[in-house]
Order: structure tokens, then sequence, then C-alpha cells
């Protein structure tokens, strides 16, 4: 599930709640007319009878033929009573077979119509040796091929799977379909709730006879994240992320899982095995293309890189390492010399130096090394996901003399060093504006601050994407967010602090003031739809204080003050000069840049405060270091002689003054 990042306006911190709505997955499916029966006696077998091949010690029924048509493969999951003598839940894709023939010469026929048939040694459909004879023997079936008596179809419980043998492998049982005599109109219903990790069930059961008529399950929730908690459990969200990297980003002191991706599934590679077994592969899931989930030990490994020259190891150790000999089953880990793979540049899969054989999945059951790719390890791809310790735990939306978002960053133990730590931020009016922050700020709770900064107030609708990188690789993404919605969410959050949601509702006000002045975006004004806000204030806006003082001179002349409207708001004055030479600018007593435009000379103040809108800028122009001209001006000043009119441009200013007014009450 995807982690949501709330939002920290001037002092205050917002937990978004997304509702999560339980799924319902059907895993499971009863006979609709019947009981799955053990077959105790050969005679109550007749032509045209659905029976089930099982292992019921091993909890598994036949599936279809493989697709090398050899054997049949192992469903798992199958739910037996407690004597054994039905099946309570039959697997979706458990094989209903239908008996044809006769007995001693009986016909196997799958559900797509295919003949079961015994081909020399395996298994193989529609061939010529296809009938069998089935004899029962305290419930446990022999099922011998006609044309050679010896091989009977047995479970292979080492190689997981119902194949033809002429020697002794796990007993299997045929479950035949009986029709019921009740009717089951009488049913009952009950539902065991999912959790965040653990799946919930509906069953429905007839009442009358006690048979279980369907089972779903409802998978695990997921957990929930809201600034590192689970919303539904409490649980503190780990800091571990595992991000797909290329072999080449990869150092030795990584913690990285090894997976492959066969039949849209992902399996990563165990590491304990030893030298007597091959490692297992276990199924892990992805989320936005990492994995997601709490990784076992056992599947954590480090790899050394040397020019494309693999060897890897179990996580924390050398003295041992995955190698492969010359046999299809002989992967293993421990200390054979043959410990050297490489990424081979045409299948893509692992491949070892020394046997020149492939490695991949062999039909879920274990990890084997094979001279080719196009059969028995297909179809995969192999894919290496490096543990990170760092996440985005925390946003603020961040008021000073320009409107920013300044993101947290957590980082634990091992994974990206904090040096090696940058956000990229995208946001821009199409998402084109693409700004890269790095050398995060240490705070004081041993977190790392990243700032986007110089957002414009008519840019509050405009979504901004964080990404966490460590060393350019993706390792954390905070959804797509924009400072309207951290504002609307705030107002929701806090309505009892009124001066905070006065603030934030004439901030969204003059940002949809910015939107309507220069025309951007105003089918989504920042205004526009927000639950709670307070509506804008219609006021006079009052005269402030503003005053000039203009020694005689034959060199300066004022010509105008105003308001510099960008990203931040800056007063400034305007003034002609005859000789520019002699002429210096001083803005609260620090010397000031004099931006010249032709015979025209403009002074800025620095960027101010939304708090301090009401506070005069004081600008002195000197001649030969003779004060010549005085001027206090502030922003509220602009917005008296501007607000009161009916256009947009006034509408700006008035929506301008409020929000400093606002700014200056909270803070006050």
């Amino acid at each position: 599930m995807k982690r949501r990042i709330s939002s920290i306006a001037l002092l205050s911190l917002l937990v978004i709640a997304l509702a999560i709505v339980p799924v319902l997955a059907l895993t499971v499916s009863a006979a609709e007319s019947g009981t799955w029966t053990l077959v105790e006696d050969g005679n109550d077998l007749q032509a045209g009878d659905k029976i089930v091949i099982a292992c019921n010690t091993n909890g598994t029924v036949a599936g279809a033929l493989y697709s090398t048509s050899k054997y049949l493969t192992r469903v798992s999951d199958a739910t037996f009573s407690d004597d054994m003598k039905t099946i309570d839940s039959l697997p979706a894709d458990a094989m209903q077979f239908t008996l044809g023939g006769s007995a001693g010469a009986w016909t196997i026929i799958d559900s797509n119509g295919d003949t079961i048939s015994f081909g020399g040694k395996d298994l193989s459909k529609n061939g010529t040796n296809n009938t069998w004879t089935i004899s029962i023997d305290g419930g446990n079936a022999s099922i011998a091929a006609n044309s050679n008596t010896s091989w009977r179809l047995q479970y292979n419980s080492s190689s997981p799977r119902y194949k033809t043998y002429n020697t002794d492998q796990t007993a299997i049982q045929i479950y035949k379909l009986v029709e019921d005599s009740c009717e089951h109109t009488n049913t009952t219903t009950t539902t065991v709730e999912a959790t965040c990790t653990d799946d919930g069930s509906k069953t429905t059961s007839c009442v009358d006879c006690g048979k279980i008529l369907g089972e779903e399950v409802i998978e695990a929730l997921g957990h929930d994240y809201v600034d590192g908690t689970c919303s539904e459990c409490g649980k503190n969200e780990p800091n571990e992320k595992w991000v797909l990297t290329n072999i080449a980003d990869i150092e030795a002191t990584d913690v990285v899982v090894i997976t492959v991706i066969k039949d849209g599934k992902v399996y990563a590679m165990t590491n304990d095995k030893g030298e007597s077994n091959p490692p297992i592969p276990v199924e892990v899931a992805l989320e936005n293309g990492n994995l997601s989930g709490e990784i076992a030990a056992n599947l954590k490994w480090n790899i050394s890189n040397d020019n494309g020259n693999l060897t890897i190891y179990p996580n924390g150790t050398t003295d041992t390492w995955l190698y492969c000999t010359s046999t299809n089953n002989g992967v293993r880990v421990g200390t054979n010399g043959n410990k050297v793979f490489t990424i081979d540049d045409t299948s893509g899969y692992l491949k070892n130096t020394a046997t020149r054989r492939y490695l991949g999945v062999y039909s879920t059951q274990d990890w084997r090394c094979y001279t080719s790719t196009t059969t028995n390890i297909n179809d995969q791809t192999l894919g290496f996901y490096v543990l990170h310790t760092a996440k985005i735990s925390a946003a603020q939306l961040q008021i000073d003399d320009t409107l920013a978002i300044k993101y947290l960053v957590t980082v634990g133990d091992g994974g990206c060093d904090a040096s090696k730590l940058a956000i990229r931020f995208t946001y821009g009016e199409n998402g084109d504006v693409v700004t890269t922050v790095g050398n995060g700020e240490l705070q004081a709770d041993g977190r790392y601050a990243f700032l986007l900064t110089k957002l414009a107030p008519q840019s509050m609708t405009d979504n901004v994407k964080a990404e966490l990188l460590c060393d350019g690789v993706v390792i954390d993404t905070v959804e797509e967010y924009s400072i309207k919605q951290y504002a609307a969410n705030m107002i929701k959050e806090h309505s009892d602090d009124a001066d905070l949601v006065r603030l934030l509702s004439d901030m969204l006000h003059y940002g949809a003031a910015a939107q309507n002045y220069l025309g951007y975006k105003t089918d989504n004004l920042a205004n526009d739809g927000v639950e709670g806000i307070l509506d804008a204030k219609t006021d006079t806006v009052p005269d402030a204080e503003k005053s000039k003082n203009v020694v005689d001179n034959s060199n300066v002349n004022l010509t105008a003050a105003g308001v510099r409207f960008d990203y931040n708001n800056k007063v400034y004055i305007r003034f002609t000069a005859t000789d520019i030479s002699v002429v210096t600018a001083f803005v609260n007593g620090v010397e000031a840049e004099i931006v010249e435009a032709g015979d025209v000379y403009t002074v800025y103040s620095e960027g101010i405060t939304a708090n301090n809108f009401a506070t005069a800028q004081t600008f002195e122009v000197k001649v030969d270091g003779v004060v010549v001209l005085t001027v206090n001006y502030s922003v509220n000043a602009y917005c008296g002689v501007k607000g009161n009119g009916t256009n947009e441009a006034a509408a700006l200013a008035k929506a301008m003054y409020f929000y400093g007014f606002a700014a200056e009450a909270y803070e006050a």
C-alpha cells in the first residue's frame, strides 16, 4: 500500500486518512452438487464418474498436465476432513477428471477433453497407451499403465508432482464426486475479518448437513502508513526500502535480494540450504516497482562485482558462496570453486562461468542450473533489489518570504549514506519543472531537511512530486500533493484553530487572486471546493503610512514606488539620475543594488514575509555620500493605493493585504 505524508503548516502536523476497502478473492471452489468422497472400493467406480487424484497426507491434489506433458502438476491448499474421507475445499486449479472405459481398461480424461496416456516412462496426452487398471487398498489407489503394469501413477513428495514410477513413491487416493441428498437450502455464512497482515475468510455452509458450500478469502489489508505509523494497527513503518537496482550500481557492502519474475510472480532466492539442498524460491510482493513487506534474513545476499564477474555471498559472510555444479540440480551454497557468475548478455540470466549453466527457478520448486534457458527455466526475468533505510517521513508547508515545502528524511542504519541523499522535485503548470535539492540540513531530531523554495502564489494548485534519491537512484516517492491540498487538509484537521484557519483561507484567496490576475489555471482556483474555508474579506483596504523626503538636487528624481509581485514580494523605488556613477542606494541601512534599465534605475528590498507586509522599508539614495532621497514604503501602503478598485489587479492587492494581516495576527 502506498505510504502517504501529512503536511505541517507553520507548526501543525496533519494526519490524512485513506479509506481501505477489503478485497474478496475467490481461491477455492466447492462441488456445486456433491461431495468429493474417498473411494475405498474399486467396485464403486464406473464410467462417467468425476474424480480427483490426491495425496491427502501432503494436502495436495493433481492439476493439469505440465507444459511438457510428462507429469501432472501439484496443486496445494486442498482441505481434507479430519478422517480424510472427504475433500472440504478444492482449489480452483485442481483437475477434475472423468472416468471412461470400464474396469481393467479405464481411461482418464481431463477437463480439456485430453486423455491421459502412458508414454513409456512419463505421462503424455492422447497417446495410444491410454488405458489403466485401478485398484484400491486401504483407501490408497493403484493406477497402473496397462501397457506396462510395473509403472504406476504416484506422488513424488521430493520433487512434487504426480507421475508414473516403477518404484514406490508416496501413495495417492481417488476422490469421487458423490451427489448430495441434502439440497442445502438452509445455509449460514461465517466471516472472519482480515487484518493488516492476515487474510480473513467468508465461509458458507449448510446448516442441515454441515457441508461447506463455498469459501472465499478476504485478502489481508496491508499496512496503511501515515507519518510512519499504520493507521489500522499502529505498527511502526519499517525504514527498509528494497529498490530495483542495476548490477553495475551495487556495491559489495549492499544488502541484496536476488529475484526472478516467472509467470507473473516474483520469487526470491534463499541462502540457508547449504550444500545439501538447492535454494528455494520464495514468493515476494512488489509495490510501485520495488519489493514490499518484510524481507526474511535468509533472502539477503551480498554481491562482489569484479568487472562483471559476480561472487554472491549470504549476507554478512564471505566464508560460503553461491555455486553451480555440472548437474541440473546442482545449485548450492558452500565452498565449491565454481562460484563466479556473470549476467548473460543475450538472455539476461545469471550464468556460471565454470559450468556455463544458467540459473533459474524450476517449477516454483527450487533454483536450478541448466545448459539452456528455453525449457525448464524459460521466460524468467532477473532482478536485484538493494536495501535502503532512508525514507521521506514528513513534510511541512513553510510560509516565509516565499512559500516553500520542507521534506524531512529519516535515515536508518545501513543503506544509503546521508551525504548521497537528494530529493528530486517535479512540479509546474505541466509537471515539466524538475529541481533536485541535495545537501540536506541535519535537524535537531536527527532527520535531514530538503527545502523546495520559490513557489509562487499562483502555483498553489500545482502538484509537487518528491522522489528521494540515493546516489541518483530513486528509493522513496511521495505521491503528488499541491499547496492547496496541504492547506485544505489542515483547515479540515484544525478547524478549532480560528487564527490558523483564517491564515490558510486568506492564503488560498491570495493564490486564487494571483491565478486570475495572471490567467494561470483559472479552471482550478486555489480557493475552489475547499471544505471549511472562510469567505474572502471584502472590507476596504485602509491607507497605510508612507512618506518621502526629497532634498533639492539636480541629479536624482523619484518616479515611482511599488511592489514587485513574484514568488516573493519586494518593495521598490524607481528614479532617474543624470550621473549614476556618484549615486548609491541603501535599504534599511544596507547598501543595495541599483538595477539599470535605460535612464531609469530601480532599487528593491529583500523579500518580505507575509507577517511583515505592514512594516515600512526605508530607502535612502545618496549622491556623493549625501542623502538626497528618503522613502518609507510598505506592501500594505501599496495595497491601500491599489486594493480598492474593481479589476483583477485590485483584487490581487486586496487579497495580498488580508493575507498579510492574517499572518501577522497568527504570529502574534
